[in-house]
């Protein structure tokens, strides 16, 4: 039977009213707690946890998204070897803070105006800070970011600055823009490079003129001396795993080998990971079928194809995270 771990062991606190979730792609509809109104035990051992626990153990994934979920899509899930793999830990292992929206752009693909959070936002992110602070330390894996920017929440700032997990080969991923990852910011936060830090830089373009349309708000010129930046600090081991990342998209899509090309060979990047572009509300309808070029009913899918099936593309370095499969088939749905 196909068997999935992370309902065992993971958690995400998704948004700014503190609600948890038991998977990054679970149904929005299986909230299982809510972090400002509930303490992280009573939520971890709680019925709507156990609830979509059995939806792993009966094989069904019925709470799961497999246009979402990487490996649902690649069908990579291992199979159930013990009786013990569903057997959930006393406290989570990996926590996935993705709850501050605060950002120094204003990507098209993620939001339509500059988010400031309200007065009760950043009240609630204060009781989430003191009720999963205790749990960080027993955590081996912590993801921060990846709704907002770390180096611009002071939210995020405040728990990187005073994360010191005990076990030492602790990893923690960093998703940035990169654009305000330079060498003082760095600074704030070296002390994680005593972990397994591993930082994921989402750019969606090494070329100015697409970066500038889909990176609203950022500086090209300061983004390209900080990848340098953070280059180096991969060759020095401060940093043990380094990724570009970049949101497919009609903009961008033949952009991908030189992408791979330039994260490779400039770079040095561990590796190159492509993501589909997901509507989070942004788009309209028609909006949206412009914008997804893995629509297999969009006139450049049959050219995405193609450039995937690129010899670059085919590099160990390169994941294709949910990138690499065509989306369900949707026709124009504008109206005249």
């Amino acid at each position: 039977m196909k068997f999935c771990r992370r309902p065992f062991e993971y958690i995400i606190i998704d948004g700014g009213e503190g609600d948890v979730y038991p998977c990054s792609w679970s149904s929005k509809k299986m909230k299982v707690g809510n972090l400002v109104r509930q303490d992280l035990p009573e939520i971890w051992n709680s019925g709507e946890m156990k609830l979509f626990r059995e939806s792993v153990t009966d094989g069904s994934f019925r709470h799961c998204r497999p246009d979402f979920c990487p490996w649902l899509q690649r069908n990579e899930l291992p199979e159930l070897k013990s009786e013990s793999d569903i057997t959930p830990v006393d406290t989570p292992v990996e926590i996935r803070i993705a709850c501050d929206k605060t950002c120094n752009l204003c990507c098209p693909s993620c939001r339509n105006e500059v988010y400031v959070p309200t007065e009760r936002q950043r009240e609630n992110m204060e009781i989430i800070f003191e009720r999963v602070s205790p749990f960080l330390k027993y955590a081996s894996r912590f993801n921060i970011g990846g709704m907002g920017e770390p180096f611009a929440s002071p939210f995020y700032m405040k728990i990187l600055e005073n994360f010191s997990p005990e076990d030492p080969d602790s990893t923690i991923y960093f998703e940035t823009n990169g654009v305000m990852f330079d060498e003082a910011h760095w600074n704030r936060i070296s002390h994680l490079s005593n972990y397994n830090l591993c930082v994921f830089v989402s750019v969606d373009s090494l070329y100015e003129p697409s970066y500038n349309y889909l990176r609203k708000g950022g500086d090209f010129k300061k983004l390209k001396r900080n990848l340098k930046f953070i280059s180096n600090l991969r060759k020095a081991g401060n940093i043990k795993r380094f990724t570009t990342v970049m949101v497919v998209q009609d903009v961008n899509f033949r952009e991908m080998p030189d992408f791979v090309k330039y994260s490779v060979d400039k770079l040095g990047v561990d590796s190159v990971n492509f993501l589909p572009i997901i509507n989070w509300g942004t788009y309209t309808e028609a909006g949206m079928f412009v914008k997804d070029v893995l629509n297999p009913a969009h006139p450049y899918h049959k050219e995405f194809l193609r450039i995937r099936e690129h010899p670059l593309m085919k590099l160990p370095q390169v994941m294709l995270w949910s990138g690499g499969s065509s989306h369900e088939r949707k026709e124009f749905a504008a109206r005249i």
